[in-house]
């Protein structure tokens, strides 16, 4: 593993460095902006939709029924300002605590009573006591801002607040690359003459919208030839309110605006107020539509929401908002300390790293491919969850760059593995497809970075078999090449179809023999009784081959079959032109020397001494002798699997006694051989005549008889010394 990580480390970082300066430059150019926006207003809908407004804070809107209402009364809009006075007279009998118009009464009204309904209008405003008006600021191109327009001299009594520029709190650090500075306003629309005096206070609506044109920010207070003058929103605030609003630090943007957590308002009707107050006047109080206690104590918002008025903005919560919405909703970010605070660019960048690293980190870690993509979603899900649930704490963090890192490092990444494992992969393919199955081949590639470094050589404990067909070299004499070919390519199929069967590699073929391998290169704890029964498997698969031959009117064919377990070293071994993958060693020549030795015991399998200690008795073997191979001292045990004939036996209870009767024979040649070691002549001869293998019966009563006539040396050890190979 630790290799693997090592190996993976140096794309990694590369990967993690490249993609997340790339994403970086991205944010920092803010090149994705109106994703960011999409993905902004999602989570404001998702937070604020069904949030509970503010209870302090009431809305009268100039709805499209309000002006078919008064139209027949007093015309089109605009009504005479006496109207808009008994409004002010009518909220101002309910005890409202703050009476806020988001509209513009910049100029005198015309016509014969205009300056009768104006100062009526000023009145009411002045009698209230509470009533805040509109005023706007420009930026004009066209004057320069040192050239500005100078406000009414007595208009900072009404209009500006003692705030200064050290308690309007700016970021301490901004690093995007297009967060522009306020606007310089130099030209403005303020209340008429007289009405701004009468007024408890005055506030700037002015907005600016965002590139899409939506409207998502609004600035608490407005700087003017350099003093402050406070939002529409903000104007119903005591001073002390406000200094302790600043207090508390306020999450303003570069800009000095605030992101609005917009609530979704429920209105009243501009007519339902009108008709409320003309049944006042009439005595008929009991059947008013609103009671003026409704306002109690409330900061009431006068705006409009007809087509007709041009104050419909488009927001994240819906597309047509009445702008005062959004001056309310200013208003009770501040009532409930319930501000949006912008995203951190710090926080946005360190983001991106570690989503760019951890995404790397899972995709170049996992070997499995469901995983390489899995896991990035997962990542990426999570990171939108953090900042889903961030906002719902009132914390914006960058949704849309973060994200852009985590699918451009699965891009990479996965291109990365593709082309590098791709190649590593068909290495493998290309080393083993010639020697294990398919399934095993499979399974090789899955777990490539393991098979890669067979090449450099390893030791492994392997178990190696050897086949030879008997007496082959004189048949192919007597046949046409061609029949020679298809005789041993008809029996490399069967033979191999029956070591594949049992997970076992085919190392090569050498003429008519047969090497295969168990234990590496696919991992395997049974690999000495797989190779047993592939040995077995093969012995019946040569009756199909016989048989084929019996319709050619060919000879049958006898095969010997030798096994050994042991360690070898296992490697690619060869030069540049040509290599092989094999095993090499004593265990590999024992079990070539085991395939000879068949022969001369008439057994169509030996297996080592070694390969019978790993079946564990999971196959019955009978002792066929002991024995010295040419060029080794030491004397060693060999076994024969016993082999069961159950081409018949098909119900459970017939193989339970054929496999005890297979064990049961076992143990009579175990007992047979002691006392042949044992020089018990009389009691091995009796044993080895209840032997069913006729040739090893025959070659040991014989050789009991023999020492009966001419015992052995007092050192004799029972080892037969083999002379060839």
């Amino acid at each position: 593993m630790e290799n693997f990580v090592a190996k993976r480390l140096q794309p990694l970082l590369f990967i993690t460095i490249f993609v997340a300066a790339i994403a970086s430059a991205v944010q920092y150019f803010n090149v994705l902006q109106r994703l960011e926006y999409i993905a902004y207003d999602w989570q404001l809908t998702l937070a604020r939709q069904h949030k509970t407004p503010p209870q302090d804070i009431k809305i009268i809107l100039i709805d499209d029924a309000s002006l078919q209402a008064m139209d027949p009364i007093v015309g089109r809009w605009p009504w005479p300002r006496s109207v808009i006075a008994d409004v002010i007279d009518f909220l101002a009998l309910g005890e409202a605590k703050a009476i806020v118009f988001d509209i513009l009464f910049s100029e005198n009204e015309t016509g014969d009573q205009a300056n009768a309904s104006d100062a009526r209008l000023v009145q009411a405003t002045y009698n209230a006591g509470k009533v805040h008006h509109a005023m706007l600021f420009m930026a004009d191109d066209s004057i320069a801002p040192q050239t500005a327009f100078p406000l009414p001299a007595d208009f900072s009594r009404h209009g500006a607040t003692s705030l200064n520029a050290a308690w309007v709190q700016q970021p301490s650090l901004t690093l995007s690359h297009q967060n522009e500075p306020s606007p310089v306003y130099n030209n403005f629309l303020a209340p008429f003459d007289g009405l701004h005096q009468a007024a408890a206070g005055v506030g700037v609506v002015t907005v600016e919208k965002d590139a899409d044109g939506v409207l998502r920010r609004m600035a608490p207070f407005f700087l003017y030839q350099d003093q402050y003058y406070r939002a529409l929103s903000t104007a119903p605030l005591e001073l002390n309110d406000m200094q302790a609003d600043m207090q508390r630090s306020i999450p303003l943007s570069s800009q000095g605006e605030l992101l609005v957590n917009q609530y979704p308002f429920e209105s009243y009707s501009m007519s339902a107020v009108l008709a409320s107050k003309a049944k006042l006047d009439a005595g008929e109080v009991e059947n008013m539509p609103l009671h003026p206690d409704e306002f109690k104590n409330k900061y009431v918002f006068i705006g409009a929401s007809a087509l007709g008025l041009h104050d419909l903005k488009s927001t994240p919560l819906m597309n047509n908002t009445p702008g005062v919405y959004m001056h309310a909703s200013v208003l009770g970010n501040f009532l409930e300390n319930d501000f949006l605070s912008p995203p951190n660019d710090i926080v946005t960048y360190i983001s991106i790293v570690l989503a760019t690293l951890f995404t790397a980190l899972v995709v170049l870690t996992s070997k499995r491919l469901i995983m390489q993509f899995a896991l990035p979603l997962l990542v990426a899900t999570a990171y939108i969850g953090i900042t889903v649930w961030q906002f719902q704490h009132n914390q914006v963090m960058t949704m849309v760059t973060p994200s852009l890192g985590i699918i451009l490092t699965w891009a990479m990444c996965y291109s990365f593995l593709l082309f590098t494992e791709e190649k590593e992969k068909n290495k493998v393919r290309k080393m083993f497809s010639q020697y294990v199955s398919p399934a095993a081949l499979t399974a090789m590639v899955d777990d490539f970075e393991n098979y890669t470094k067979a090449g450099k050589g390893s030791k492994e404990i392997v178990t190696v078999l050897f086949s030879d067909v008997r007496g082959f070299t004189s048949l192919s004499e007597n046949l046409p090449p061609e029949q020679v070919v298809e005789i041993l390519n008809f029996y490399f199929a069967k033979m191999t179809e029956a070591v594949h069967n049992h997970n076992g590699t085919i190392d090569k073929f050498i003429g008519d023999a047969i090497m295969a391998i168990w234990g590496a290169p696919v991992k395997s704890d049974s690999h000495a009784i797989d190779a047993v029964n592939a040995a077995m498997e093969m012995i019946q698969k040569l009756k199909e081959v016989n048989a084929w031959l019996e319709e050619k009117n060919l000879p049958p064919l006898k095969i010997g079959v030798g096994i050994n377990t042991g360690e070898a070293i296992l490697g690619s071994v060869g030069s540049e032109l040509k290599a092989d993958y094999t095993v090499i060693g004593d265990t590999v020549n024992l079990a070539s020397r085991l395939e000879g030795v068949t022969k001369q015991y008439d057994c169509e399998i030996i297996v080592s001494e070694s390969t019978k200690k790993s079946l564990k008795d999971r196959i019955p073997c009978q002792v066929v002798d002991m024995i010295k191979v040419k060029g080794k001292e030491q004397a060693l045990k060999i076994y024969s699997p016993i082999l069961a004939e159950t081409e018949t036996e098909s119900e459970t209870q017939a193989k339970l006694t054929k496999t005890y009767e297979l064990h049961c024979l076992s143990e009579l040649s175990h007992e047979a051989f002691s006392h042949y070691i044992n020089k018990r002549w009389d009691l091995a001869i009796n044993a080895y005549q209840k032997i069913p293998n006729e040739s090893l019966r025959k070659k040991f009563i014989h050789r009991c008889e023999q020492f009966q006539v001419t015992p052995p040396p007092m050192d004799w050890d029972g080892a037969t010394t083999l002379i060839a190979k």
